[in-house]
């Protein structure tokens, strides 16, 4: 969601790599997708906790606009990164003091060790999750503005995105 990717660190650099389509087309087995454009190799664990931002949003605004029972299973590939991103923030890089600094993939991970990095990981990816419906919530009845475009168009760019979203924040503001 462009909201997510409209953070800023504390050096105005962006925490996340830039939309380049939001699409609620299927495409190859998904119902939707929102596409990235991969820019940094250099990944900070504050950047992969936007990207979970990133990844969890669709779902998050389903659920703030349809309520629980109404989220859709066209958020399966957002979730399904948002799972990538919080088992390597878990397991590869050591980015959890509770799991530990060393990544699980280079030892011979107990099955404890194991339980105890998923439930981490489950735990962490509901606070994000949370988190970011929350901050989403704030921004309702511009997304409610939002929708109707992308059903009408199917398929936005990144920029188009940005633009419409920032066209209906303006005008809300104005109202």
């Amino acid at each position: 969601m462009a909201v997510m990717t409209m953070e800023k660190d504390e050096r105005g650099n962006p925490t996340v790599n830039p939309i380049s389509k939001v699409s609620i087309v299927p495409h190859i087995g998904y119902a939707g997708m929102t596409d990235v454009n991969q820019k940094s190799t250099h990944i900070t664990k504050r950047m992969m906790e936007a990207q979970l931002k990133q990844a969890v949003a669709g779902r998050a605004i389903e659920e703030l606009i349809y309520g629980s029972d109404g989220v859709s299973c066209g958020c399966e590939s957002d979730m399904e990164e948002a799972k990538k991103i919080i088992l390597e923030m878990l397991t590869r890089y050591g980015f959890d003091e509770e799991v530990g600094f060393l990544p699980l993939e280079y030892l011979k991970a107990t099955e404890q060790q194991k339980e105890k990095a998923y439930m981490r990981g489950n735990l962490l990816l509901k606070d994000i999750y949370e988190s970011t419906k929350n901050e989403l919530e704030t921004y309702l009845p511009q997304i409610k503005e939002f929708v109707p475009e992308l059903i009408k168009r199917q398929e936005i760019s990144g920029d188009e995105f940005v633009q419409i979203f920032l066209d209906v924040m303006k005008a809300s503001t104005e109202s």
